[in-house]
């Protein structure tokens, strides 16, 4: 869930808005979760991603200092 979030945000600039467990399905031969439902979904502007990827970062890397 947590791979498929970062790349609706990062990638697409496009996340699904509804986390209603019935719009993903697991395909348990490819052990992949596919979304099935854009009903509910926002874009996202390149500036805030690129902001938001900042905080991500910065808090993966904190600088000691």
């Amino acid at each position: 869930m947590l791979k498929l979030n970062l790349k609706e945000l990062f990638e697409w600039q496009n996340m699904q808005t509804d986390p209603n467990p019935a719009n993903y399905f697991y395909d348990t031969e490819t052990r992949k979760l596919n979304l099935i439902d854009f009903g509910a979904s926002r874009d996202y502007n390149p500036s805030f991603v690129n902001s938001y990827m900042g905080v991500v970062y910065n808090s993966a890397n904190p600088n000691p200092d």
